[in-house]
C-alpha cells in the first residue's frame, strides 16, 4: 500500500542497491535527516529525488548474536526532526524490541516443532 503516495503501483519494485536500507545493511549504521535539501550526505541521493522523500529515519535490526535481520524505516515527505536524541533513542527501542521479538517467535516455532516431534516418537 503506498499511503505515502510516491506513485508506486502494487506490484512495483525498486531496486535494493539503490535504497537506505541496502546502506544500513551493508554498514549497520542508522540513516537519519530530517530535511533532505539541507543534508550535505543524502540531498543528491536518486531515491530521495524519485519518491519525493525529505525525511528519512532507518535503524538497523539484529537479533541478539549479532547477525542483521533488516531495518525499521520512518519515511515522510514533510521535514520533521528525527534526529533529535529521544527520537533517535524511541527508534532504537523499537528496532531492539522487534529484534527481540522475532527472535521470540523463532525459538517458540522451534520448540513447538520438538514438542510434535517428541509426540510422534511417543506414538511410534
Amino acid at each position: 500500500m503506498d499511503e505515502v503516495n510516491f506513485g508506486l503501483a502494487e506490484g512495483d519494485e525498486i531496486e535494493i542497491q539503490s535504497t537506505f536500507c541496502q546502506s544500513v545493511r551493508r554498514t549497520s549504521q542508522k540513516v537519519l535527516f530530517s530535511d533532505v535539501t539541507t543534508d550535505e550526505t543524502y540531498r543528491d541521493h536518486p531515491i530521495a529525488a524519485k519518491f519525493g522523500i525529505v525525511r528519512y529515519a532507518s535503524i538497523p535490526i539484529h537479533r541478539s548474536d549479532g547477525t542483521f535481520f533488516g531495518t525499521l524505516c520512518a519515511i515522510d515527505t514533510v521535514p520533521r526532526d528525527v534526529q533529535n536524541p529521544r527520537a533517535v533513542a524511541m527508534l532504537e527501542m523499537f528496532a531492539e524490541t522487534i529484534g527481540r521479538g522475532r527472535e521470540t517467535g523463532e525459538r517458540l516455532e522451534a520448540q513447538e516443532r520438538l514438542v510434535e516431534y517428541e509426540r510422534e516418537m511417543a506414538r511410534a
